[in-house]
């Protein structure tokens, strides 16, 4: 139940604005700066993405070696998303 319920939440906070941020959508402080909105609407796909691959195993109870390798490949996401939040924060500074 509650791994559903944070599945929902992420989905809401990080899914909906990633989409929009990847869309060509900027927020009114990134206006000028789409290639730093892109990579923020990265970032936070990658985030997104660690939340299903960790939840979905549990919810139909996948037997653990593939809870595991699910939990591992979340955290490969979570890595590339903070990758691509420096990268963008770099981008905010030099540009």
């Amino acid at each position: 139940m509650i791994h559903a319920m944070a599945l929902g939440i992420t989905t809401l906070l990080l899914l909906l604005p990633a989409v929009a941020l990847l869309s060509g959508w900027t927020p009114s402080r990134l206006r000028g700066r789409t290639g730093q909105a892109r990579t923020f609407g990265w970032s936070a796909l990658g985030l997104y993405l660690s939340a299903p691959l960790n939840a979905v195993p549990r919810l139909v109870e996948a037997p653990a070696p593939v809870v595991l390798a699910c939990t591992a490949a979340g955290a490969l996401c979570a890595v590339g998303a903070a990758v691509c939040f420096f990268r963008a924060g770099g981008m905010g500074s030099a540009g």
